[in-house]
């Protein structure tokens, strides 16, 4: 998704989503005459696994094939939890102008990190909690299957940025993977995938975006 003040076309952001895609290319096979089915994409930002729990209390998930794509705000590491960023807004601009930019400048940022290792919105053994009890939604709810999305392991430079990333991504995968050696979820392993078929094409120049290619990479493996 765009985001806020981004001046690209919110739609034309949404069509070249995977998400959206797969929409697409459901109706396409319909016409061609697959079976009847339908894609109903939940997008939110600043989503987590706790997210995703809030929003299965309102799906209809009997029958479908249901698919996770969260993960990199429940780990990352931070500098403001949900409640500090939503306190900035209460502030005077200029003064959350001033605190923003000293906690963005690199050295600031990695040492602020390094003293609060443990700030991310979604630490691990909730992480693992909420996979289980995602998983025990969608079989309750009738789902025919659980398909989680492993998060994709970044180049050794943003440790510079933002220091012990790579360690919460190994980390937050080893859940995942754990989970579907249990038999309570289905992997598409993206980490893997990606760096199969080169990273730096897939992934959109912030690093933590997909490209347009990625996504299509990603709409075409979910029609597989």
């Amino acid at each position: 998704l765009p985001r806020p003040g981004d001046p690209s076309n919110v739609i034309d952001n949404q069509a070249t989503s995977y998400a959206f895609a797969l929409r697409e290319a459901v109706k396409r096979r319909q016409k061609e005459g697959a079976p009847k089915a339908a894609v109903d994409p939940i997008c939110q930002r600043y989503a987590t696994s706790s997210t995703v729990l809030e929003n299965m209390k309102l799906a209809d998930m009997n029958g479908a094939d249901v698919i996770v794509h969260v993960g990199l705000n429940d780990f990352s590491r931070r500098i403001f939890l949900e409640r500090q960023r939503l306190s900035l807004k209460l502030l005077p601009n200029a003064l959350i102008n001033k605190i923003v930019k000293f906690s963005q400048v690199n050295m600031h940022r990695a040492d602020i990190i390094r003293r609060y290792d443990q700030m991310c919105y979604t630490p691990l053994d909730k992480w693992a909690e909420n996979i289980g009890e995602i998983a025990a939604k969608a079989k309750s709810g009738g789902a025919r299957s659980l398909t989680w999305f492993t998060m994709v392991q970044l180049p050794q430079r943003v440790e510079a940025h933002t220091p012990g990333y790579r360690y919460n991504v190994l980390s937050y995968n080893l859940a995942l993977y754990a989970a579907e050696r249990a038999g309570t979820v289905k992997l598409l392993d993206l980490d893997r995938m990606f760096w199969e078929r080169g990273f730096e094409t897939l992934m959109h120049s912030d690093l933590m975006h997909l490209s347009p290619k990625a996504h299509l990479f990603v709409c075409n493996r979910m029609i597989e």
